[in-house]
């Protein structure tokens, strides 16, 4: 399981992103580093030694952060009365909190008045998701690129939050790669993912 609760569900998701981002272990917070340090000191022996090993370690964080996003962790929770069985697979359902779950079938195996709902990545940590995403398009390193285009195209049309509907400087960020500013990288990453877009629509 990915989380057990919403916010550290998407906390995980930052962090991924966060990672994913990183071009260097150089870039890493002081605390961060410390923290590393007391939790896995073989870990950071290692990466100190060959630096060239925190690219692999990206393209592991970008790849659990894609499946982070397209099969978010389920939980239980109590079934509203307005809620049939046919809507069941396609409401959000919203919490005092601002919590927000998009609800499944839960099967012959949930208990009378249950409905199991998969977790949705809250507004804020999707805000900083697409902003880390974008960025990644634009990595020297053409690996992040291709996984950052791939999750975006994955995650458009599975996650509300993420969708293409609401998120209105996607495509006009990925035409301005197009003209050549930013520079090469930028091109093929524009490229890739509208290309990737274009197969998953």
């Amino acid at each position: 399981a990915l989380s057990a609760s919403l916010e550290s569900y998407c906390n995980l998701v930052r962090n991924f992103a966060r990672v994913f981002a990183c071009p260097s272990p150089s870039n890493i917070p002081s605390a961060e580093i410390e923290s590393l340090h007391r939790s896995c000191p073989s870990s950071l022996m290692k990466l100190q030694q060959d630096p060239s090993s925190w690219s692999y370690l990206r393209i592991m964080a970008g790849a659990a952060l894609k499946n982070a996003i397209i099969s978010p962790p389920s939980m239980m929770t109590t079934a509203t009365p307005a809620i049939s069985d046919a809507e069941v697979t396609q409401r959000v359902i919203g919490t005092p909190n601002g919590a927000q779950y998009a609800l499944t079938n839960g099967g012959a195996n949930t208990s009378p008045g249950m409905v199991e709902v998969r977790m949705k990545i809250m507004p804020e940590a999707s805000m900083e998701v697409k902003s880390i995403l974008l960025i990644c398009l634009l990595d020297e390193d053409a690996s992040v690129r291709n996984m950052a285009g791939s999750t975006i195209a994955s995650a458009t049309g599975r996650q509300d939050v993420l969708a293409i509907s609401g998120w209105p400087d996607l495509m006009p960020f990925l035409i301005s790669c197009l003209n050549g500013e930013r520079g090469n990288a930028a091109i093929d990453g524009s490229l890739s993912t509208l290309h990737k877009l274009c197969e998953d629509a």
